[in-house]
């Protein structure tokens, strides 16, 4: 008997509105989906970066006076742009420092709406979940605070993302909903990406990772997706291999006290060997849990199929996904990537 192959949608879908990518993806691939995302579209769609503008904004938090920046660089070693970092307040005590809201709870409502509506009237399949995707404490911490702030920053941060993820629990129905924490600059730190002198305790990662999982009502889907970055839609960094992914998702798993229903693992790379995959062999998932593997490249899907047989060596069954949310994609671009995923799952 096969299985059928299952997609993940990791967020961001380069839309105008949430309805329209709902059409769109339960048009090509809505009978391969467990969970549906709305496209994080609006001041979402850059991810991370409308809450840079609300650091900028925000009372305690001031550009480091030394001036430190750090480059974001991308595979060739250009630079896309440099990040001026920002250090808390010392006027502020930290203990009276909040950063809500966020900007993700009334998105999450508003596109629930939608989705239910579309549930009902048989569009959206009765058993498919509506996804929000949020960041981690390390994304807008790791990036965008210089190292004396990083600390007492991401404690701050956990704290309002916490009771932002609770509330969005709160006024969606738990049985209808998936949280997905979004790791990538978790990942950049584990792949030596950032500046030598300019260091974050890896150690501290996935127990922080592991409280956020935790934090998830039980009747709530809980996933992961790890990510190597696509601020010009093309990772940070060149994996040499699974090992560095493998092991966080081992990590984070590890610390869970609750289920994880599904974890997202990226492949950066399009030409990826055989040996790329092998440390696949060395996840260690509950058996309940989804896998979903990263390694759909629609500027180069001829060797989608390699990619999958490949995997299959060290992983029998797993799902298909992009590396990465397609929010730097054009629009226009779409209808291509879709099916690039209506191709994989017949493989």
């Amino acid at each position: 008997m096969t299985t059928k192959r299952m997609v993940h949608l990791v967020g961001s879908v380069p839309l105008e509105t949430t309805e329209a990518v709902f059409d769109a993806v339960c048009g090509a691939v809505g009978d391969h989906l467990n969970r549906i995302p709305d496209g994080e579209t609006g001041v979402r769609k850059g991810w991370i970066g409308f809450q840079r503008a609300m650091l900028e904004q925000h009372h305690a938090v001031m550009l480091n006076p030394a001036g430190r920046t750090v480059p974001i660089r991308d595979l060739q070693g250009g630079v896309s742009r440099e990040n001026n970092l920002f250090v808390l307040n010392p006027d502020v005590p930290v203990d009276e420092i909040v950063f809500r809201p966020l900007g993700y709870v009334q998105p999450a409502v508003d596109s629930f709406a939608v989705f239910q509506a579309k549930q009902q009237s048989g569009q959206i399949p009765p058993d498919v979940r509506f996804q929000v995707s949020l960041p981690t404490p390390f994304a807008t911490g790791l990036l965008y605070f210089h190292p004396d702030s990083q600390d007492a920053y991401i404690q701050l941060m956990k704290k309002a993302l916490l009771e932002e993820m609770s509330e969005i629990c709160d006024r969606i129905p738990h049985h209808s909903l998936a949280i997905q924490w979004d790791c990538c600059q978790e990942i950049l730190l584990l792949e030596d990406y950032f500046p030598d002198d300019w260091v974050y305790d890896s150690n501290n990662l996935h127990p922080t990772l592991a409280e956020l999982g935790n934090a998830v009502p039980t009747n709530v889907e809980l996933g992961y997706h790890l990510c190597y970055g696509s601020p010009v839609d093309a990772p940070l960094v060149k994996q040499d291999d699974l090992g560095v992914a493998v092991n966080l998702a081992n990590l984070i798993a590890s610390g869970l006290k609750r289920p994880l229903n599904f974890m997202h693992i990226p492949i950066s790379d399009p030409t990826a060997s055989d040996a790329f995959f092998a440390p696949l062999t060395q996840l260690n998932l509950p058996s309940s849990s989804e896998i979903y593997l990263g390694l759909l490249h629609p500027k180069n899907p001829d060797n989608d199929a390699q990619r999958i047989q490949l995997a299959q060596k060290y992983l029998p069954q797993f799902g298909v996904a992009t590396e990465c949310g397609w929010g730097r994609k054009q629009p226009e671009t779409v209808p291509h990537v879709l099916q690039v995923h209506q191709t994989a799952v017949s493989i």
